[in-house]
């Protein structure tokens, strides 16, 4: 079985000619010394040339892995160096190097929820001076306006590019017919003992989003019940419990988010594997946030992965091929079931932002209790 998904060569070839025409030819706002906005754009490629390579720690799923990747075919003199991390394994990796005098990585793009902590340490510069092609700095382009995408609650480092509404908790409907369990209130049922795994909600990532939900839905009574008495599995192998889910194995995932099956489908298997209804609307970036290390050694050459990153080519790209919504309002959307109504932006809930951080904080310490 392939795991990466089977793009058609002209439509991707379009995609990365669009990219490269984008970046290359797109003039930059005015710089403050009056400098042409065009000249300073290519004094920045010509520095990220000699820079020569970028550090990024990115998503381990082959989804938005793949679309990191054709960063090569857009600027093939810039050598991307990736390596998949978590959010949370990344800033353990970081902050063990940098007690050692060691600064290697330029940008990590994932899940928002591990980064918080590090930024009053000093981890991360501010994202919006580094973005300097108009068009991604439209506020027209972007649900809400540009800023809006800001995580954290300085609006300066944690920033989505990508929002959906999902609840992450998933079931294998050719094993569990809606009839036997059709809401997450059902989950604690005794006949699902067994039969449920979990993206582990002790750290970072989606299942510690889905578990903030389920205790402000559920409890603390009934999050006990589901994190001991259903014995569920807790896990972070993601490519292993979404085979699970599809096989049946486990057929109740709680913490999967779209991205994670979208390789599969486009295999053209796991279409049965539906969400399950909970009554909380929750809106989550998934990976879909970038922040930038301070103290990079690839300055340059950063400024140009993220303006491509948020270009409209780049953000099509990784809506269709993630299955997701970009947050982009000029890119058609990779999941329209699950896309944001933007009058209704008020009332869905966002674990992602940091002002929502301590619901997951609490959680967290609950399922470190329980689960030692």
């Amino acid at each position: 079985m392939r795991f990466f998904p089977r793009l058609r060569l002209a439509t991707c070839c379009q995609w990365l000619f669009a990219v490269a025409l984008i970046v290359s030819s797109a003039a930059p706002a005015m710089s403050q010394d009056g400098s042409d906005g065009k000249a300073r754009w290519e004094g920045i490629l010509a520095a990220a040339k000699k820079e020569r390579v970028i550090n990024i720690a990115g998503p381990p799923q082959a989804a938005e892995r793949g679309v990191i990747a054709t960063f090569k075919k857009a600027y093939p003199d810039i050598n991307l160096q990736y390596t998949g991390l978590t959010s949370g394994s990344f800033l353990s990796r970081v902050t063990l190097e940098r007690q050692g005098g060691t600064y290697e990585w330029d940008v990590v793009v994932g899940g928002p929820s591990s980064l918080f902590e590090f930024i009053d340490k000093g981890f991360f510069q501010p994202l919006r001076p580094l973005v300097v092609l108009p068009d991604n700095l439209s506020d027209q382009n972007w649900l809400g306006g540009f800023d809006n995408g800001f995580q954290d609650n300085a609006g300066k480092y944690i920033y989505a590019f990508t929002a959906y509404i999902s609840n992450q908790i998933k079931v294998n409907r050719t094993v569990v017919p809606e009839s036997e369990l059709n809401d997450d209130e059902q989950l604690v049922d005794p006949k699902w003992k067994g039969k449920i795994f979990f993206y582990d909600p002790r750290g970072g990532g989606a299942g510690s989003t889905v578990l903030s939900m389920l205790y402000k839905e559920l409890g603390p009574d009934k999050v006990k019940t589901l994190l001991v008495d259903q014995a569920p599995i807790l896990t972070t192998d993601k490519r292993q419990f979404t085979e699970w889910l599809i096989r049946g194995q486990y057929p109740i995932g709680i913490g999967v988010v779209d991205a994670y099956l979208a390789p599969f489908h486009k295999e053209g298997i796991g279409f049965d594997v539906k969400d399950l209804r909970s009554k909380i609307e929750l809106v989550t970036t998934g990976s879909g946030t970038v922040a930038v290390l301070d103290r990079n050694p690839h300055p340059n050459a950063t400024i140009v992965f993220v303006n491509w990153l948020l270009s409209r080519p780049v953000q099509e790209l990784w809506a269709k091929t993630a299955t997701t919504n970009s947050r982009r309002l000029d890119v058609p959307s990779g999941s329209p079931e699950t896309k944001p109504d933007p009058s209704k932006m008020a009332e869905y809930l966002n674990f992602n932002h940091q002002s929502n951080n301590h619901l997951k904080v609490e959680s967290q310490a609950l399922a470190r209790k329980l689960r030692p």
